[in-house]
C-alpha cells in the first residue's frame, strides 16, 4: 500500500513537470531562439523479494532541449555566407542610385553637352555666346566629375563606418557570451538545467555568425569556447575585444586600401582577425578595397586623360584679340591622385573668355582647334579602343554588373539561410498543435496519478480503521 502511494506520488511529480514544461513551451512559442523542451523519464529502480522484482513508479531523468548541433553549424555557415553579400548589396545599390546614370544630371549627360557646345564653337569660333556656353558646360562637366567622385568617396566612408559599427556589435556579443558561458557552467555544475541560458547563448552565436565565420566547441566541463574566424574569441568568462584602427598616411597599406580606411584588430595583439572567409566584415572589405577602389581609379583615369588631351590641344591654339592669347590649359587638376574630385575649369578662362582657344592660327574665323576638341568626342583614346563616353559607359556597366551580381548572391544565400533555419526549426521549434495535444495527455496522466494516490489513501485508511 505504501509502495502504491509512492508510485502515485512519483507519477504526480513527473506529470506535473511534463505539464509545466509543455506550458513553458507554449509560453515561449514566439520567443526568438527558443528551443522546445521535453521531460525524459524512466522507471524507478525496482524492489526485489523472493517473488521477484516489482516496480516503484517513475522518475524524471532530465529536461532535454530539442536541438541538433549539426543543424546549428549548418545555419551559422549559411548565415556567414549571407552576411558576405547582404550589406555589400545594400551599399552598391545606394552607389548605383547616387551616380545618377542614366539620367539628365549624370556625367554621361554632362559629357554629351560639353561636346555639343564645342561643336557650336566650331560653327562660330568668334561668337561670345558660344564661348560662354562651352565654359558653362565645362563647369557642369567638372562638377559632374566631382560629384561622381564624391559619391564613391562617400560610399567608401559609409563602408568604413559600417566596419566601425561591427566593432561595437561584436564586442557587445562577446561580453554577453562570456557572461552566459559562466552562468551555464555554474548552473549545470549544480545539476540545474540551463536550457534557456543555452538558447540565449546560441541566439547570440546566430547574430555573431553574420559578421564572420563562427565555431563553438564544448569542453568536458560543459563550458564553451567560441572561435571567430580561426581565433579564440570567448573562453570561460573572458571575451577578447576588437578595436577599429584607421590606416595612416605614409604607411604601407594592403592592396586596395587607402589612408583613412578602417580595419579591425584584436585589442590585445593588434593583429587582424585570422581565418575569416565569409561574413559582413569580409563583404564590406571586398566592396571597399576591390570594387570602390577600381571605380575610383577608372574615374580618375578618365578625368586625367580628358584634361590632358584637351589641354594639349587647347594650349596649341589661340583666343581672340589683336594679339591673340594662347598657351592656356583648359582644365586644371591639383597634384593629387584624386583627379576626378579636383578637376575644374581654368579660372583664367572664366575671367577672360577671349582666352578660350578656338583658332590654330589666331586668324578671325579659324576654327581648327575647336574642331580638334569637338572630334575628341569620337576619338578612340582610352585604353586603345574606347572613346571617353564609352569608357565611362563601361565603368557604369561594371557598377551595374557588380551590383546585380551581389544582389543575386544575396538572394541565393538568403534562400539557403532560410532553408537552414527551417530545417533547424523543424527540430527545435514549438508546434502549438503538438503542445496542446501534449497538454491534454499530461493532464489526463496527472488525473490518473491523483486517482492512484486517492486509492492508496483509502486503502491505508481502511487498514487503520480495522486496527
Amino acid at each position: 500500500m505504501f509502495n502504491l502511494l509512492n508510485i502515485g506520488r512519483s507519477a504526480l511529480l513527473v506529470s506535473e513537470q511534463q505539464i509545466n514544461t509543455t506550458a513553458h513551451n507554449i509560453a515561449n512559442i514566439y520567443t526568438p531562439g527558443f528551443s522546445r523542451q521535453r521531460v525524459i523519464q524512466q522507471a524507478n529502480t525496482p524492489i526485489g523479494n523472493s517473488l521477484g522484482n516489482y516496480g516503484t513508479g517513475a522518475e524524471m531523468v532530465r529536461l532535454e532541449r530539442m536541438r541538433d548541433q549539426s543543424l546549428d553549424v549548418r545555419y551559422w555557415n549559411a548565415n556567414s555566407r549571407l552576411g558576405t553579400w547582404e550589406k555589400s548589396s545594400q551599399r552598391l545599390s545606394e552607389l548605383e542610385t547616387n551616380l545618377l546614370e542614366p539620367g539628365d544630371y549624370g556625367l554621361s549627360a554632362a559629357l554629351n553637352e560639353f561636346w555639343d557646345r564645342w561643336e557650336d564653337v566650331a560653327d562660330n569660333p568668334d561668337g561670345s555666346p558660344q564661348r560662354q556656353e562651352v565654359m558653362a558646360a565645362a563647369q557642369k562637366l567638372a562638377r559632374a566629375f566631382n560629384n561622381t567622385s564624391n559619391s564613391i568617396t562617400s560610399m567608401r566612408q559609409t563602408v568604413n563606418q559600417d566596419i566601425e559599427a561591427i566593432e561595437v556589435a561584436v564586442n557587445s556579443i562577446g561580453n554577453q557570451l562570456a557572461e552566459l558561458n559562466m552562468q551555464i557552467h555554474l548552473a549545470e555544475g549544480e545539476n540545474r538545467p540551463a536550457n534557456d541560458l543555452r538558447d540565449r547563448f546560441d541566439l547570440l552565436i546566430d547574430e555573431l555568425s553574420h559578421y564572420g565565420d563562427t565555431c563553438v566547441q564544448t569542453r568536458q566541463d560543459g563550458s564553451m569556447v567560441v572561435y571567430f574566424g580561426s581565433d579564440e574569441f570567448v573562453k570561460n568568462d573572458q571575451a577578447r575585444q576588437l578595436t577599429a584602427l584607421v590606416r595612416q598616411e605614409g604607411c604601407c597599406h594592403p592592396a586596395g586600401q587607402q589612408d583613412g580606411d578602417t580595419y579591425l584588430v584584436w585589442n590585445d595583439t593588434r593583429i587582424e582577425v585570422a581565418g575569416l572567409n565569409n561574413g559582413e566584415i569580409i563583404g564590406l572589405a571586398q566592396t571597399r578595397d576591390n570594387m570602390l577602389t577600381s571605380y575610383q581609379a577608372n574615374l580618375d583615369n578618365l578625368a586625367t586623360e580628358l584634361a590632358s588631351q584637351l589641354n594639349e590641344i587647347h594650349r596649341s591654339g589661340y583666343g581672340l584679340g589683336e594679339i591673340p592669347p594662347g598657351g592656356h590649359n583648359f582644365f586644371l587638376i591639383d597634384e593629387t591622385d584624386e583627379a576626378a574630385a579636383h578637376i575644374r575649369l581654368n579660372q583664367d578662362l572664366l575671367n577672360h573668355p577671349e582666352y578660350l582657344a578656338a583658332s590654330l592660327t589666331g586668324a578671325v574665323g579659324d576654327n581648327q582647334i575647336a574642331l580638334q576638341i569637338a572630334e575628341l568626342r569620337d576619338a578612340v583614346t582610352m585604353d586603345g579602343d574606347q572613346t571617353f563616353s564609352s569608357y565611362f559607359g563601361g565603368l557604369i556597366s561594371q557598377v551595374g554588373s557588380d551590383t546585380a551580381g551581389v544582389k543575386n548572391n544575396t538572394s541565393m544565400h538568403s534562400v539557403l539561410t532560410v532553408q537552414s533555419s527551417n530545417y533547424r526549426e523543424s527540430v527545435k521549434g514549438v508546434s502549438l498543435d503538438e503542445e496542446s495535444a501534449n497538454l491534454i495527455k499530461y493532464q489526463q496522466s496527472f488525473q490518473a496519478a491523483a486517482k492512484i494516490v486517492a486509492l492508496a489513501e483509502d486503502l491505508i485508511q481502511t487498514v487503520i480503521n480495522m486496527a
